[in-house]
């Protein structure tokens, strides 16, 4: 489990072991019969290893080193260091004397044990109730051996045994205590696991999100510059490029259809000299005025009207035969009439010339939009020579 506790916990079992064979005298009958001398210094060995391993537990159990005051955790070291004193001393001191003041030590690391462990239990710690019991437990027991030591109580089967029971059921407890924190401790382990899964899910959600919302961006970014591409910056028309895509697709819809195809080429008369008379300027108005005046004529969404170049412009008519168109065209020649172009210092009637011309595609002439388109152009021309302002139409064979 690569718990530093466990191992103290392992040491702290081993060395208890080890002081009640010493104190039991098993370990001098099976391991040392020959060296009596050393039994007593076995047993303050034992005991001091004991209660540096059991400072040890308790300081890496709790994690006093990241949540004990100064106070608790400067008492287990001094603990620790009176151990230490009395090891050294023992060469000084008689055995019994040292005997017994390490058993007191013992008796303030105990009772040390049961004061941290349930002043923890009542902060939260969940494990530390096992961990509080067993020092309780041990606490009363190591009590119960100190007062028939001193003589304090009459000797009988429970106080002679009292520290080998105490320590048999400290351990057990101690047991308890270490699996309970191992159990919380993989519980917080799932619980992060799940939280972290959360958050996974949550900023990939997130993520998925805002990547969708740049692509939908970048798509109406795209339609934009499409639409961009395709658009005439000064009449708000459709360009060339676009009018030459739509009069060959429009003549695959109308072949499908059995449509009839109509193509209308519209040139504003004079407009050279009214560009020389009053500037470029007032001519893009006049040539944005006059897409506003084809528009309002040209309704259908099927209808396409776009600048075709200069002050030309084209309209493509599906569905519309040359009868229709001539209507059409005649309208736009009107309104041209009827309607000055007046941008707030100059007010001027201009006039158009329109050449139509019309045919009903098959498979067989599916390639002939640009014959079409020629012809309504030469109807345009012819429509100029004929002295302008008028109509000229013809269907297509």
């Amino acid at each position: 489990i690569r718990d530093q506790s466990y191992l103290y916990y392992l040491t702290y079992i081993a060395a208890s072991a080890f002081l009640q064979g010493t104190l039991s005298g098993l370990a001098f009958q099976y391991i040392w019969p020959d060296w009596a001398a050393i039994n007593g210094t076995a047993v303050l060995m034992a005991a001091a290893l004991i209660t540096a391993c059991a400072i040890g537990f308790i300081i890496r159990f709790i994690g006093l080193s990241l949540q004990t005051t100064p106070v608790d955790f400067t008492w287990l070291v001094m603990l620790a260091a009176s151990f230490i004193l009395v090891l050294l001393c023992n060469v000084f001191i008689s055995y019994s004397v040292a005997l017994k003041a390490t058993f007191v030590i013992v008796m303030f690391a105990v009772a040390s044990g049961f004061y941290l462990g349930l002043k923890y239990w009542i902060k939260g710690v969940k494990a530390a109730r096992y961990f509080a019991s067993a020092w309780f437990v041990y606490l009363l027991f190591i009590a119960v051996y100190l007062m028939q030591s001193n003589q304090l109580i009459e000797p009988n089967f429970f106080s002679d045994n009292a520290f080998t029971i105490g320590s048999l059921i400290e351990l057990s407890l101690l047991s308890l205590a270490f699996a309970d924190k191992l159990n919380e401790e993989r519980e917080l382990r799932v619980t992060a696991q799940d939280d972290l899964l959360n958050i996974t899910i949550r900023m990939n959600e997130e993520l998925d999100s805002q990547v969708q919302a740049r692509t939908e961006e970048l798509e109406a970014a795209n339609m934009r510059l499409k639409e961009l591409s395709v658009t005439d910056s000064l009449t708000k028309l459709k360009n060339r490029y676009y009018f030459d895509l739509a009069i060959k697709r429009e003549m695959r819809r109308c072949i499908r259809d059995q449509w009839p195809f109509s193509v209308i080429m519209m040139d504003i008369d004079h407009f050279k000299k009214l560009n020389d008379t009053y500037g470029h300027l007032f001519g893009d108005f006049c040539l944005s005025r006059a897409a506003e005046l084809v528009q309002g004529v040209i309704k259908r969404p099927s209808d396409t009207v776009a600048r075709y170049g200069g002050e030309e412009f084209g309209i493509l008519l599906p569905n519309t035969n040359l009868d229709g168109a001539v209507l059409l065209a005649e309208k736009i020649r009107e309104q041209f009439k009827e309607v000055p172009f007046d941008d707030g210092t100059t007010s001027v009637y201009l006039t158009v010339s329109l050449g139509v011309s019309s045919a009903r595609p098959t498979p067989e002439t599916a390639d002939s939009s640009l014959a079409i388109l020629d012809m309504a152009d030469q109807c345009l021309y012819k429509a100029k020579q004929n002295g302008r302002d008028q109509v000229v139409a013809k269907n297509f064979v």
